[in-house]
């Protein structure tokens, strides 16, 4: 595979050999007019084989150049295109992370409020029950002073019959008494 510096020096090359040989068949057409015929024109003949095969040698070489450096645009639009991709693909990555993370961070702020509302869940819970508890207690507490002034009350009630009643009793003995002295 040429590069491009290589096939600009060949065709240099070619053309300095290209004009070296013009400047040759110059000379020899121009040469002494002593010679005979048939001898300028074999060498006439060989002068323009010599030229027709440098020409073809120069176009082969021309061609060969020109495919190298045809070889060589097309080399360098494939290495664009893969700097493409690959400039592509990082930003694919890139993207991709950046969604991961935000996903990831996402995910944390909803565990976080999750964790937040479970404690206040379990805050009122305890609340609730402190309240119950306590009311629990109030009730049996006036439930306890309730049954209590009553059996005060009903004791009251049997001590002040049953001193009623010995009051009555005695002042049924004094009118026995009294009824007996009469």
């Amino acid at each position: 595979m040429f590069s491009r510096e290589s096939g600009r020096t060949q065709l240099l090359d070619l053309e300095l050999k290209r004009s070296a040989v013009d400047n040759a068949v110059i000379k020899n057409s121009g040469g002494s007019s002593s010679s005979s015929s048939s001898s300028s024109s074999s060498s006439s003949s060989k002068v323009v084989v010599v030229v027709v095969a440098l020409e073809l040698v120069v176009v082969v070489v021309v061609v060969e150049a020109a495919a190298a450096v045809v070889a060589l645009e097309v080399v360098v639009v494939v290495e664009a295109a893969a700097a493409v991709v690959v400039v592509v693909v990082v930003v694919v990555v890139v993207v991709v992370v950046v969604v991961v993370v935000v996903a990831a961070a996402a995910a944390v702020v909803v565990v976080e409020v999750v964790v937040v509302v479970a404690v206040v869940l379990v805050v009122l819970v305890v609340v609730v029950v402190v309240v119950v508890v306590v009311v629990m207690n109030n009730e049996s507490y006036s439930s306890n002073c309730s049954s209590s002034s009553s059996s005060s009350s009903s004791r009251r009630s049997s001590s002040s019959y049953s001193s009623s009643s010995k009051s009555a009793h005695i002042l049924d003995i004094a009118e026995e008494k009294k009824l007996r002295l009469q």
